[in-house]
């Protein structure tokens, strides 16, 4: 599997040999191509991160995925579009599964669109901001405005690290 098939399916799956499913919370760069890596054949074409990087940009460029809270986190942090139109490329997932699979991303996108409009699209959703409403365990992500973010500590919940302000 190349490297932009092997970043579409860490969008689907996140590591080899799991199931897909949702994302909780968006992700850091280096865990997103963490898990390309082990969906890629080197066979296909190098194991180099700064190849891995362009073939991110180019999907991001695309709108598979989009960086979120650029003045918030420390370094690129993405969320998922949740467009099919990606999962149709993978030449080793049958039809059947495509269509599943394609299924599943637009009722996700769609149940976002209808819980929390277009902010999830600029902000990506976090299992963790959702504990300030008791409707439901996910938000858009806030960043350091999130109910479990603790003033003074350099990550937030899901391990992402905060930029350090000047005047923090």
């Amino acid at each position: 599997m190349n490297k932009r098939h092997s970043l579409i399916m860490a969008a689907l799956c996140g590591c080899s040999g799991d199931d897909s499913c949702s994302w909780q919370s968006p992700i850091d760069e280096a865990t997103l191509i963490s898990w390309a890596k082990s969906h890629h054949d080197p066979a296909e074409d190098d194991n180099d991160d700064d190849n891995f990087k362009s073939a991110l940009d180019e999907l991001v460029e695309e709108g598979l995925f989009f960086k979120v809270h650029q003045a918030v986190f420390e370094t690129p942090t993405y969320f998922c579009m949740y467009d099919g139109k990606f999962i149709e490329e993978l030449p080793d997932l049958g039809d059947e599964n495509k269509l599943e699979e394609c299924s599943y991303w637009a009722d996700m996108a769609k149940e976002y669109d209808k819980e929390f409009g277009d902010r999830w699209r600029e902000c990506g959703i976090c299992a963790g901001g959702g504990s300030q409403s008791g409707s439901n365990p996910e938000d858009i992500c806030q960043g350091k405005n999130c109910c479990c973010y603790t003033p003074g500590t350099s990550e937030c919940n899901w391990d992402l690290k905060f930029k350090i302000m000047a005047n923090s």
